[in-house]
């Protein structure tokens, strides 16, 4: 029998095989794939150069549901009706594939509108449509903006103040959906006035993308625009050589330049916030809000900052109190005025030199309160920021250590905020990136237009004092950066590849000698050199656990420092990461003479590997739960099953029933299988070592076996052996699923985890699916990632033996992982990651982070946003639904998870490695209507700890207190400043 096969042959297979018993549902956020994307941008090509657009003609729509040319009083005797364009063939296939564009709110139904079934994916596509519009010169309406009768103002505005006042009648939704609603009032036409700072941002993107010279007033305006801004735009026209072609940019600053002097000019501030003041005044019980909008005598610019960051807070809080859906729009009309007046407040505060430490952190605090009133923070995520912060606003003496985690506690704030952005906005961010690109920077603007802007410039010159008071340093390319989240301490060199979102849908084709920045979390990644994750990261996933298992660096970063690390693509480099959070991102000639002798120990120290003895292949019988133990780990059975053994009797009625297939059942199989030639993999391997076939032909023959693995059929023998087990324990066949978990002998060594490199067939039903199943996951063990990581560590690759774990599904409601030890801040507690449904917390998704402190206290690290999640399928399998929002666990399931560690440390005792040191567990869990489910137990592995707190050359904590009166030391912090 032939090992080759091809590569198109093998994924077929592996499809095939896969659909057969894992009836797994479509991921709503699965990228479309690239005949879609060719078709659509067809499409909008088309309509770029169409100079109807997205339209066919224009037509009346009447009341008794008739059409009719546009003619005059074409519905006044049918009952009235609305003239709009109807949508040619080629918009409504468009729409068809996923991109529902030139919208048209008259023509929308309100279930079209609303969509709850779908997670209202089209109500969070308009605000991405109105910016690819705003952007692109029109997008799909390019020659059709003049396009007479496509849309009835009018009749738009009406008929989106009737849509959104529907919207905001329900205060429920209002609080799940607050961001996507404000968003929609500025997006959706209803008679109140634009989003200028939006409008100004847009002009001022449109101007530098045609005239060069634009540039540096673009990067102003997008980052710390002011009123003084207003003379130097007025100077750029004024000296502005028009020449032919570009009569438009002089028209378009002149535009640029009346709505910022609308915007930042004291009149038209002032009238603004008359006409809000006026509107909410209108309103008895809405006074606490008006009294927030009057302006007190001789108040100062920073009881103003303090008075509108509370107004802010309070609109928000005020949209869960019982009003009228026309008065929460009254209350969200007004957010972007009010919004515009604390940045600019703010920017006047901190163009003021020197300020001390507590102004500067009080600013930052009503920062924060705007920022949750705006909807980027939700109300969990302001009060733990918040309380970290209340001893240095409560005017208490701090320590330089507790001013650091403070810092850090506010530099979350933008990773929350991207979080919440993404969530609301993922299914249409997905889709309009994919077809156009330019859609990604809709988050970037939607968080410039925000509080969240003054609010990281605050944290920006916090941690540069912290840092010039040489506590760490987080540095990218010789230049200070607050922006970068150390997850897991390591040193690494190597290529620098940055994914795009595409390729992270697709599979990633990485190597083991780069060093990978991705736009998101993966739940699988071949082997790396180092890992970046812009924003959120998964501290827990089965990518992070194999990062800290071989030492890899892995760093999340803000949006910002992402487009810092562009230029460095496919350029060598060096990441440091340590466990006080210092970071080092630098080219090797930025490197210290220290730091090069720790990256060359680094390097002589990959080459160590372990041997893997044999198992004991004489156990061919399958094992319940109750006949196992940890005696049998690696031995017979893999260390999961063996673990959950033990779970199994320490812990009674917390872990489902469970069979064991030990590798010498495999064993059995394999050899006495026509389908199959495993004997011949030693020999693969010595062909391999011994120089008679290269890399390419061995996994080329690896793959072919694997294929042979997966399709093999069960002998008679085992079926009859398994069949009474399985009712014995599980029930009658097709009543119950099982996950069919890989199981090996080279998981869990003293040096390696290898968590989540095999395969997991979750909730696998019936008899026929599986016996196919079992195969499939034995086929797994040569999965082209598996054995990339594997071979990093092993010595005889070829000694491994896969069992088969039989675990009956548990359909929970939650599920997570615990580490029981504080891997933020490396102190005692503990750090739990958990996710709506099942195994996000493992998969890659955003997780809710906790840290639980000893003392009962916690720190929240992030919550969680993924827009779905898994749920068990009655016909097998997953599927995806929506994930409900807030915090994921309760105050009685963390205690219960405080007291599982306790007993775990009273039952297992302290985990060590080969050198002694104490490991900490990893514990997967999940909870049922509350009822704790333990379903694995390992240690963690850990390395490379102590070369990465050297190599960023970290210091001691300081205990010693902290003056918050004395201003920041500004010359420091200058000079960090000019570095960048």
């Amino acid at each position: 029998m032939s090992f080759r096969v091809s590569k198109k042959q093998y994924f077929l297979i592996l499809a095939a095989n896969l659909l057969w018993f894992n009836n797994v549902g479509a991921n709503p956020m699965r990228a479309p794939d690239e005949a879609r994307l060719a078709e659509a941008r067809q499409l909008v090509e088309r309509m770029k150069s169409s100079p109807r657009g997205p339209y066919k003609q224009i037509r009346w729509y009447c009341n008794d549901g008739s059409v009719h040319p546009p003619k005059p009083y074409a519905c006044s005797e049918r009952g009235g009706g609305k003239q709009y364009g109807e949508y040619s063939e080629d918009r409504q296939r468009l729409a068809e594939l996923g991109w529902s564009v030139g919208t048209v709110i008259t023509a929308l139904s309100w279930d079209e509108f609303i969509d709850a079934d779908r997670r209202h994916q089209r109500l969070r596509e308009i605000p991405l449509e109105k910016y690819l519009t705003d952007i692109d010169n029109g997008w799909v309406l390019q020659k059709a903006k003049n396009y007479r009768g496509r849309i009835q103002i009018e009749d738009e505005e009406r008929f989106g103040r009737e849509f959104l006042q529907q919207l905001a009648e329900q205060p429920d939704w209002v609080t799940d959906n607050y961001l996507l609603l404000r968003e929609l009032v500025r997006t959706v036409p209803h008679g109140s006035g634009s989003d200028a700072t939006r409008d100004i941002r847009r002009f001022a993107q449109n101007i530098a993308d045609q005239e060069n010279s634009f540039e540096h007033l673009r990067i102003e305006i997008h980052s710390t625009p002011s009123a003084d801004t207003i003379g130097r735009l007025a100077h750029w026209i004024e000296k502005f050589d028009v020449k032919p072609g570009k009569e438009h940019l002089l028209e378009m600053a002149q535009q640029l330049l009346a709505t910022f002097e609308q915007l930042y000019g004291e009149a038209g501030r002032q009238q603004r916030l008359m006409q809000v003041r006026t509107t909410i005044g209108k309103y008895p019980n809405l006074t606490h809000l008006h009294s927030l909008l009057v302006t007190e005598e001789n108040e100062t610019e920073f009881q103003k900052a303090e008075r509108l960051g509370l107004l802010l807070e309070a609109i928000r809080d005020a949209q869960a109190t019982p009003m009228s859906g026309s008065k929460r729009l009254l209350l969200l009309d007004g957010l972007a005025d009010i919004e515009a007046e604390l940045r600019l407040t703010t920017s006047t505060l901190l163009l003021r030199s020197p300020l001390p430490r507590a102004e500067l952190i009080a600013l930052a605090r009503f920062m924060v309160s705007a920022s949750y009133g705006g909807g980027f923070l939700s109300a969990g995520e302001r009060e733990s920021v918040m309380a970290v912060m209340q001893p240095a606003v409560n005017g208490e003496s701090i320590t330089l250590a507790e001013y650091i985690a403070m810092i850090e506690s506010l530099n979350l704030t933008g990773t929350w905020a991207l979080g919440a952005v993404r969530y609301a906005f993922a299914e249409p961010l997905m889709r309009y990136t994919a077809l156009e690109p330019r859609s990604a920077n809709f988050v970037d603007d939607l968080l410039r237009g925000s509080p969240l802007l003054q609010l990281a410039q605050i944290s920006k010159r916090l941690a540069f004092d912290a840092q010039s008071l040489g506590r760490i340093q987080k540095m990218l390319f010789g230049e200070s950066a607050s922006g970068l989240l150390a997850l897991n301490p390591g040193i690494a060199a190597g290529q620098l590849y940055i994914a795009s979102e595409q390729e992270t849908q697709d599979g990633l084709k990485v190597s083991r000698e780069q060093i990978v920045v991705l736009p998101q979390t993966v739940s699988e990644l071949p082997p790396v050199a180092g890992v970046m994750t812009v924003g959120e990261s998964n501290m827990l996933s089965h990518v992070q656990l194999l990062a800290r298992n071989f030492g890899i660096p892995n760093i999340a970063l803000t949006p910002a420092l992402f487009d810092k690390l562009k230029p460095f693509h496919g350029k060598q480099i060096v990441v440091g990461a340590s466990n006080d959070g210092s970071v080092v991102i630098a080219t090797p000639e930025q490197l210290s003479e220290s730091q090069r002798g720790l990256l060359n120990q680094q390097v002589a120290g990959e080459g160590v590997k372990l041997t893997v003895a044999k198992p004991d292949l004489s156990v061919t019988e399958p094992l319940p739960i109750n006949e196992i133990n940890v005696e049998l780990s690696g031995k017979v059975i893999g260390p999961k099953a063996a673990n959950l053994g033990k779970l199994y009797s320490l812990f009674p009625g917390k872990v489902a029933p469970a069979i064991a297939l030990p590798f010498g059942l495999f064993f059995n199989e394999v050899n006495t299988n026509p389908q199959t030639q495993w004997q011949q993999l030693s020999q693969l391997y010595g062909d391999y070592q011994g120089g008679l076939i290269d890399r390419v032909v061995l996994e080329q023959r690896l793959a072919g076996l694997r294929t042979e693995l997966m399709g093999i059929t069960l002998s008679d023998g085992l079926r009859e052996k398994l069949n009474p087990l399985l009712e014995a324990w599980f029930g009658k066949s097709g009543s119950y699923g099982l996950f069919i978990r890989s199981d090996t002998n080279v998981e869990d060594l003293p040096g390696f985890t290898g968590a989540g490199l095999s395969e997991t067939l979750p909730n696998v039903v019936g008899g026929q699916a599986l016996f196919k199943g079992i195969p499939y996951v034995w086929g797994s063990v040569l999965a082209p990632r598996a054995i990339a990581w594997r071979s990093n560590l092993l010595t005889n690759p070829e000694q491994i033996y896969p069992s088969v774990l039989l675990m009956k599904s548990v359909a929970v409601e939650k599920s997570g992982v615990l580490v029981t030890s504080d891997l933020y801040k490396r102190k005692e507690g503990l750090t739990v990651s958990t996710a709506w449904g099942i195994g996000g917390a493992v998969g890659g998704e955003t997780t809710e982070t906790l840290l639980l402190k000893p003392d009962g206290s916690e720190i929240l690290l992030s919550q969680a946003k993924a827009p779905y999640q898994r749920s068990l399928s009655e016909q097998g399998g997953i599927q995806w639904v929506p994930a409900p929002k807030g915090f994921v666990l309760t105050a009685d399931e963390k205690q219960q998870l405080r007291a599982l560690v306790i007993d775990v440390k009273q039952h297992y005792g302290l985990a060590k490695d080969e050198q002694g040191n104490v490991l900490p567990w990893d514990i997967e869990f999940g909870f049922k209507s509350g009822a704790l489910q333990l379903f694995q137990i390992r240690p963690l592995i850990e390395r490379g700890q102590a070369k990465a707190d050297s190599f960023t050359q970290q210091k001691n904590h300081v205990a010693t207190d902290l003056s918050l009166a004395v201003p920041l030391n500004e010359t420091a912090i200058e000079a960090l400043e000019q570095s960048q």
